[in-house]
């Protein structure tokens, strides 16, 4: 049973980079790749090459690759802060009644949450600006940052499975 447990430690800590570089990889596409800026002397026009939509309203253009920008920033720091605070609770308390255990399965369970919204928008307004007519630039980064956020919505719910078992194992 140790070395269950230990190979359980190491796949989730492998998973939590994971994580963090998905995270890393949504933010820096969508900063890059997705962010269209055209400027003409003062003039400034920006739009939002993930977002194929046209929809008005909330989180459109622009709003859209912010939103996803802050998807992945949010996710970098909560996470780290949260799973921080977590490892001290631990320390602090000698881990009484597992609490560092059900700390981290709630950490996943939100973030598995944050994810699958995300990759759902993604998906939504990805595919919209691939079938657009005529087709929107950057196909192969957008393709990537859906499946970025797809990627860390399973990698989040697997962290979730992964400390229930370990949790059950005691």
């Amino acid at each position: 049973m140790g070395k269950l447990k230990g190979c359980t430690k190491i796949l989730v800590a492998a998973l939590n980079l994971v994580q963090a570089a998905l995270a890393l990889l949504v933010v820096v596409l969508v900063s890059w790749k997705m962010m269209n800026v055209e400027r003409k002397g003062l003039q400034v026009n920006a739009s939002c090459l993930l977002d194929g939509t046209g929809k008005t309203g909330r989180l459109r253009g622009t709003e859209f690759c912010v939103y996803a920008i802050a998807v992945g920033l949010v996710s970098l720091i909560a996470t780290a802060i949260l799973r921080c605070a977590n490892s001290c609770l631990g320390c602090m308390t000698a881990n009484a009644c597992g609490i560092t255990n059900f700390g981290s399965m709630l950490i996943d369970i939100v973030m598995f949450v944050w994810w699958a919204l995300a990759f759902a928008l993604f998906f939504n307004r990805g595919v919209a600006a691939n079938n657009a007519t005529p087709q929107y630039p950057e196909k192969p980064s957008r393709d990537i940052i859906i499946a970025a956020a797809f990627g860390n919505a399973a990698s989040f719910a697997l962290s979730v499975v992964l400390t229930a078992c370990g949790m059950a194992s005691r």
